[in-house]
């Protein structure tokens, strides 16, 4: 994978470049929720009681993709700063060993 000057991308900037393509991700589904929630409460209020069962089985989807939403994002910045702790140790250690 090749950068803009034609030179060979690193890590850093490739985190930098897709960092803010997660972050619009993660405001995009934000706002799915709000409004798929928001249209599921209007629907529960008018809804007869055969329609309630209906919309208790979408419910359960619903929680679904916002565990799995809110489990991606959580382990995806668990493993970074992890990984930001080791690469941090990792330098330390080599500056400590060659002076």
């Amino acid at each position: 994978m090749h950068g803009r000057s034609g030179s060979k991308l690193d890590l850093d900037s490739a985190e930098q470049e897709f960092i803010p393509v997660g972050q619009v991700m993660v405001v995009i589904a934000n706002s799915v929720i709000l409004v798929v929630t928001g249209i599921m409460a209007i629907n529960w209020m008018l809804a007869s009681p055969e329609k309630k069962a209906k919309l208790k089985e979408q419910l359960i989807g619903l929680v679904v993709a916002i565990f799995v939403i809110y489990a991606g994002v959580f382990i995806w910045t668990t493993v970074r700063q992890f990984m930001e702790g080791v690469e941090s140790t990792l330098e330390q250690q080599s500056t400590t060993t060659n002076p």
